[in-house]
């Protein structure tokens, strides 16, 4: 009946263990591609990957930076200078019976003689007989007016304002002394008078200007020295 039919398939099929749960495993994750490759932090082939990408933005800032250094190149003013020398006797002046003659000095006065000339070249007295001779009272370069990023306001200032006209002789004072560079040569009586423009034809004419308004006043100072002593 059924309860031998239920023992006989009991005895014919094997014997079962216990069921066991299994437990959930974990998703495996996918290696990245750092992982994946050689572990080096330093893939050539991707920068320039990128670079490749960026190609247009860099050729745009190199045409940029290239137009930029252009244009400063061109709107920098050229700059010349002229050199004149002059040499200074080192020789002190005394009257004797009643004649100018030359006296010998020992070197340390000498050196100090030749340092006090060069200092004469930047006396106001010296620039403005420059000044006046070249007139660059008038001139942009020297008179302070081609500094200034608004010319047009000098417009609204009377050039007859006594203020203005002080002010531009300062600025014309200080825009030569600025373009002129004094210097003496080792073991030398030679001076060398050396003015810088923006024009060679200027700067020549200003370093003979400064020469000989030099000279001039050396020889008003001796004359004068001569005169007191006589």
């Amino acid at each position: 009946s059924h309860a031998a039919v239920a023992r006989m398939f009991a005895r014919a099929g094997s014997t079962t263990s216990p069921t066991r749960k299994v437990a959930p495993t974990a998703p495996v994750r996918a290696p990245s591609s750092a992982e994946a490759g050689t572990g080096s932090l330093f893939d050539p082939f991707q920068i320039a990957a990128e670079i490749w990408s960026l190609r247009w933005l860099v050729i745009l800032l190199t045409l940029l930076g290239g137009a930029a250094g252009v244009m400063m190149a061109l709107s920098t003013p050229h700059k010349y200078t002229a050199v004149t020398e002059i040499l200074i006797d080192p020789r002190d002046i005394k009257v004797v019976q009643n004649e100018v003659t030359p006296n010998g000095l020992p070197s340390d006065a000498t050196l100090a003689l030749i340092e006090s000339q060069i200092s004469v070249v930047y006396s106001n007295d010296v620039m403005q007989r420059v000044i006046d001779k070249a007139d660059l009272a008038a001139d942009s370069e020297f008179n302070g007016t081609s500094k200034s990023f608004f010319p047009s306001l000098s417009l609204f200032s009377s050039p007859n304002d006594p203020k203005t006209e002080r002010r531009r002789e300062l600025e014309t004072l200080a825009g030569l002394r600025d373009a002129l560079h004094v210097s003496r040569d080792p073991k030398s009586f030679v001076i060398n008078l050396a003015v810088t423009t923006r024009n060679p034809e200027k700067s020549a004419n200003l370093a003979n200007l400064v020469a000989d308004s030099f000279i001039e006043q050396l020889g008003m100072v001796q004359s004068n020295t001569a005169r007191r002593a006589s």
